[in-house]
Formats: structure tokens, C-alpha cells, sequence
């Protein structure tokens, strides 16, 4: 009797409701400030897309894309997932599953995402329902699977930025969004790009809208090269208040690839 009474006093006590959800804030908060440092470094070297795709932030256009777009969401969870298992390790005694933690983030925090709006869904149901799960299945709980050492995840980071950035290399191509305007062809849309890679790209082709030499609306003679670091428009004509979609395609680094982006339509007038 009193071994049992020695073994329950052994084991302590989960922390509070409120105090695990304090601690699931900070660390969120904490990942959100990890994660917006490496965007900003990521987005003065470009390689990051815009405009940025939702789940993303690539357009899923074969493998290479996924994977890159797996990495991305790879990398958010586990982030996410580290700064909560510090936070709630810090608020208790006990062990914190790191494996129950990232499982929790996946499917409460980051599969949302995917169809919902996350503000929304985070301030309503994602936070309190992680706190709870956290709180339920992780503290106290020790998975019984090897932990890898720092030269693996190491390994594992240099790969996934290998797989994230080359993807982005040989399809460098941003959209810095759209503006209207009138021309002796009648109405038209800007759409405007920039090679955000460290190489020329040559254009081969373009759907759905007019290439423009220079930044003017004169018709550019393909192939066109646009400079590292450059931009060119390209103009689509017709009604504004349709939806379109641009495609252009190029060579870069020797490979021929593919970008469409999307030029969304204006209040249609009746």
C-alpha cells in the first residue's frame, strides 16, 4: 500500500489548462518569429514566390513542385512543433513527447490550413484544441522511437533546402501583381514580373497575354531575355472583368519550364 502511495506521489502532476495554453501561445509566437526571420532571409536571396500560393507556396505542377511545397510545410510543423515542446516542458516536470507535439501541430495547426482561413480557425478552435491534446496525450508521454542525433537532422535540413531551392532556381518568376489601363487595343491588363533568380531567363512563349519590350505595350520578339534580377510586363487584353490565366514559358540554367499565374478580374460592369 504504501508502494503505491510512494509511486503516485512519484508521478507529477499535469500542469493547468490555462497554463499549457500560455505556454502553446509563447510558442507559437515563438515559431511565428522563427519562421518570419528565415522567410526574410529566404526572400532576399529569392527564393521565395510570389505571390504566395495557399497551401503553397508553389503550384503543384508535378513532383518537384510537391516536394518543394512538402519541405515548406515540413518546415513549418516542426518549427511550430520544437517552440511548444520547449514551452510546455518548461511549464512541468514531466516528459513531453516531441513526436505527439509535431503529430498534434500537423493536424491541428497546419491541416486547417489547408481549407480554411487559418486566422480565423487559429483564434476560434486551433489554439484551444492543441492546448488540450498537448496537454492530454504529449505530457507525461515518451514515445518509444529513437531520437536522431544533429548530424541527421542536419542532413535532413541541407536536403530539404537543396530540394526547395533548386525548384525555385529553374522557376524564378514572380508576380508583383496586376493594373488596368486603355490602348488602341482597347482594354488592358498589367501583369507584371520579375526574375528574382541569380540567372537570365530566356522566354519561349506566352499564353493568354502580350510580352512588352522594355515595360511598353509594343509586342517583344521572342525569344526574350530577362536579365537576373529584371522584369518585363506582360499585357493581357480583353475584358478586365474576366478571370485569366498567363502562362509563360522559358529556358533557364538549360531547362525548359513553365509558369502560370493567375490575373484575377474587376467588377464586371452590367
Amino acid at each position: 500500500m504504501s508502494g503505491l502511495v510512494v509511486d503516485a506521489r512519484a508521478q507529477p502532476a499535469r500542469p493547468t489548462f490555462l497554463r499549457v495554453l500560455w505556454a502553446v501561445l509563447v510558442g507559437y509566437l515563438g515559431g511565428a518569429l522563427t519562421l518570419g526571420i528565415l522567410a526574410v532571409l529566404l526572400d532576399a536571396l529569392g527564393l521565395l514566390p510570389r505571390p504566395f500560393l495557399r497551401p503553397g507556396p508553389f503550384a503543384v505542377t508535378g513532383a518537384w513542385s510537391l516536394d518543394a511545397d512538402l519541405v515548406a510545410a515540413l518546415t513549418v510543423i516542426l518549427v511550430a512543433a520544437w517552440w511548444i515542446r520547449a514551452t510546455v516542458a518548461d511549464a512541468t516536470p514531466a516528459p513531453v513527447s516531441c513526436g505527439v507535439v509535431t503529430l498534434v501541430v500537423a493536424a491541428t495547426g497546419f491541416a486547417p490550413y489547408l481549407a480554411l482561413r487559418p486566422v480565423a480557425l487559429t483564434g476560434v478552435v486551433a489554439l484551444p484544441l492543441t492546448t488540450w491534446l498537448v496537454r492530454r496525450y504529449a505530457v507525461g508521454r515518451t514515445l518509444p522511437l529513437p531520437r536522431p542525433s544533429w548530424r541527421v537532422w542536419a542532413a535532413l535540413a541541407v536536403l530539404g533546402l537543396l530540394v526547395f531551392a533548386s525548384y525555385r532556381a529553374y522557376h524564378p518568376l514572380n508576380s508583383f501583381g496586376t493594373g488596368i489601363g486603355d490602348g488602341s487595343r482597347g482594354h488592358f491588363r498589367v501583369v507584371s514580373l520579375h526574375n528574382a533568380g541569380f540567372a537570365d531567363l530566356t522566354i519561349l512563349h506566352v499564353e493568354g497575354g502580350v510580352l512588352g519590350s522594355g515595360g511598353w505595350s509594343v509586342p517583344a520578339r521572342l525569344p526574350y531575355t530577362v536579365r537576373a534580377r529584371s522584369g518585363d510586363d506582360v499585357f493581357v487584353y480583353g475584358a478586365t472583368c474576366r478571370s485569366r490565366t498567363v502562362a509563360i514559358t522559358f529556358s533557364v540554367l538549360g531547362r525548359t519550364s513553365t509558369q502560370q499565374f493567375a490575373v484575377p478580374g474587376t467588377a464586371c460592369r452590367s
